[in-house]
């Protein structure tokens, strides 16, 4: 598989310096059979229980939320660990895991849902989000998990 990927990337490469050379409808097929190649890789490597770029093994769900940094979380009220996995170089790829010790269920619960408001407004190429407006993943994990100051590290 990860041959595919560098297959993908080189030919990426090779697009990008044809870009000038191409009409912006054949740069738009070129990019749409990227993009489908990439969600074939997705779907297969999901078969298989795994992510694009060797995946983190660790079979975080996917938050319920969009959001624009957090793909997925996964608490153990036992062991009050959270695990947080944030996107990965592609859209909705798995990225890198990162577990936050001692985190209190009621924590857990207002990150969940996102109950914490952004202090700014902004876009990126997961998600957009707004100063004020709830649900946001990525402002409860600041507020909440790396200002509360909980020990972590990252796992993958």
């Amino acid at each position: 598989m990860d041959e595919v990927i560098d297959l993908l990337q080189s030919l990426m490469e090779q697009a990008g310096e044809l870009a000038d050379e191409l009409s912006e409808e054949e740069m738009v097929q070129v990019l749409t059979l990227f993009q489908e190649a990439i969600q074939l890789i997705q779907e297969q490597e999901a078969e298989i229980g795994i992510g694009i770029g060797g995946g983190s093994g660790f079979n975080i769900p996917p938050s319920a939320h969009e959001s624009s940094n957090v793909n997925g979380f996964y608490y153990d009220p036992d062991s009050q660990e959270l695990k947080v996995q944030f996107h990965g170089p592609y859209p909705q790829a798995e990225g890198p895991v990162y577990s936050y010790a001692g985190v209190p269920e009621y924590i857990f619960n207002i990150l969940e849902r996102g109950r914490v408001s952004p202090n700014t407004s902004g876009q990126n190429r997961y998600h957009a989000w707004h100063r004020g407006v709830t649900p946001s993943l990525g402002a409860s994990v600041n507020a909440l998990l790396k200002a509360g100051g909980f020990a972590y590290q990252r796992l993958s």
